[in-house]
């Protein structure tokens, strides 16, 4: 989220990359098979926890060994930091 970005649980998630406001990287430990697994992110709030902001979050690429996920404040109408955001890849490992 913001600030130092770290891993709260990581199974099959070697690294997180901070890309700027918004833009977050996340590595997979073991590739998928291909790209075209389902991803699912969810966001808590604004960058401070701030449950009234309202938020997108949506795929800028998915790769068989990284998912991009970039954060948007519909509010502010730009790309926004969050304090926590949750993701998973459902699909079959390489």
């Amino acid at each position: 989220g913001t600030g130092t970005i770290s891993l709260q649980d990581s199974f099959n998630c070697s690294s997180a990359v901070d890309n700027g406001t918004g833009s977050y990287t996340y590595n997979w430990s073991s590739s998928l098979d291909n790209a075209t697994y389902a991803g699912t992110c969810l966001s808590q709030g604004g960058s401070t926890g701030n449950a009234a902001c309202y938020n997108n979050l949506y795929f800028g690429g998915m790769a068989t060994g990284s998912l991009r996920v970039n954060h948007f404040n519909q509010a502010a109408t730009a790309a926004a930091d969050t304090a926590n955001i949750s993701v998973s890849a459902h699909g079959d490992l390489a």
